[in-house]
C-alpha cells in the first residue's frame, strides 16, 4: 500500500490517476490542481513516488511492505523533504470518531484531530484546546457533524487566534474540504473553497435504528438497518450491505466517479472488501475505495463524489 500527498501548481489529478492505474490497483486519486492525494497498491512503489515528484513536491509519504528499491528512493527523497518542509500558514482541526478516521484525516494533512461524533459530541473546551495547540495563528475547524457546529462556533469567540469554522456536517464533507486547503491562499479564500468542496460530496451513512419510527414514509423497527443520505432517512434494510447497495441505487450524483466506503468498528474487513466488490459490479461507473474508518455506531459511512 503506497500513499502520498503531492503539492504543486496546475496539476492534473486525472493524469496522475491514469498513471497509477498503469502501476497497480485499488487506486484512489483525489484533489485539485494544487493538492493531490494518492493511494495505490503496487509492486513498484518507487515508480509511483517518482511520478509524484515529477508532478510536484511530495508533502507526505507512507509505504507499507516497501521493497529495497523503494527504500533507496525514500532515502534520497528524505533529504530533499527536510529542506523543502515549511511551517504551515494555516492549521486545521477536525472532529472524528475512531482511530481509523483520525488516521485518514492526518493522512491528508490535518493538524489536530478531536475525538467525537454522533452521541459523543466534544465540548467547546475540547475544540478550543486543539486550536490553541496548533502551531499557527490561523486555524480552520471542521466539525463534521451538524450537532458540533455550535460548539465550534463558540470557540471562535474564546481564542486570540484567527479561527474560522467550515460547517461540514459529515466525515466525507470534512475530508473533501481538507483536500481543498491551499496553503498559498488567504484564510478567507480557503474558507470559501473548502465550503464549496464539502458541499460537492454526497454522504451515505448506514447504521442500526435506536427506536421504531416512521419518517417521510419510511417505517423502521428498532434495531433495523437504516440508510441516511445527507441527513435524510432514505430506507430500511435487513443488512448493512443491502442498505448501502439500495441507497446507492437511489442516489443521483451527476458527474460522480468515486465511492469511498469507510467501514466501522463492528464491521469486519473481509465483509467491507466483499461489499466493495459488489458495489463495483453493480455500479461500474464508480471507482470504489474501501477504507478502515473504525467509527462507532455506523456500519458504513460512504462518500459519493
Amino acid at each position: 500500500c503506497t500513499e502520498f500527498l503531492i503539492g504543486g501548481k496546475e496539476m492534473a489529478p486525472d493524469s496522475v490517476r491514469n498513471r497509477m492505474l498503469e502501476l497497480g490497483d485499488s487506486v484512489l486519486v483525489v484533489g485539485d490542481d494544487r493538492l493531490v492525494r494518492v493511494h495505490v497498491h503496487t509492486d513498484d512503489p518507487g515508480a509511483a513516488l517518482s511520478h509524484g515528484t515529477g508532478v510536484g513536491s511530495l508533502l507526505q509519504v507512507k509505504v507499507d511492505n516497501i521493497r529495497e528499491q523503494a527504500d533507496r528512493f525514500l532515502e534520497m527523497h528524505e533529504g530533499r523533504a527536510e529542506v523543502e518542509a515549511q511551517p504551515e500558514a494555516i492549521s486545521t482541526v477536525a472532529v472524528a470518531a475512531g482511530e481509523g478516521m483520525a488516521t485518514v484525516f492526518r493522512s491528508v494533512g490535518c493538524t489536530k484531530v478531536v475525538s467525537g461524533g454522533p452521541t459523543m459530541n466534544p465540548s467547546t473546551r475540547d475544540i478550543l484546546d486543539a486550536v490553541e495547540a496548533c502551531p499557527s495563528d490561523e486555524v480552520i475547524v471542521l466539525p463534521n457533524d451538524k450537532n458540533i457546529i455550535m460548539a465550534a462556533k463558540q470557540a471562535e469567540e474564546l481564542t486570540q487566534k484567527r479561527l474560522r469554522v467550515v460547517e461540514t456536517r459529515s466525515i466525507p464533507q470534512g475530508i473533501a474540504a481538507l483536500l481543498a486547503l491551499n496553503q498559498d491562499a488567504e484564510l478567507e479564500a480557503n474558507v470559501t473553497a473548502m465550503e464549496e468542496a464539502g458541499q460537492g460530496v454526497l454522504t451515505l451513512e448506514v447504521c442500526r435504528a435506536g427506536r421504531s419510527t416512521s419518517i417521510g414514509g419510511v417505517k423502521v423497527r428498532e434495531g433495523q438497518i437504516i440508510a441516511i443520505v445527507d441527513d435524510e432517512l432514505k430506507l430500511a434494510a435487513e443488512t448493512a450491505e443491502e442498505g448501502v447497495l439500495r441507497a446507492l441505487e437511489d442516489i443521483e450524483a451527476e458527474g460522480a466517479s468515486l465511492v469511498t466506503l469507510y467501514y466501522g468498528a463492528d464491521t469486519k474487513q473481509a465483509e467491507a472488501e466483499s461489499l466493495g466488490e459488489r458495489v463495483k459490479q453493480a455500479f461500474p461507473q464508480y471507482d470504489v475505495e474501501v477504507v478502515c474508518g473504525g467509527q462507532p455506531h455506523y456500519n458504513y459511512i460512504a462518500s459519493v463524489e
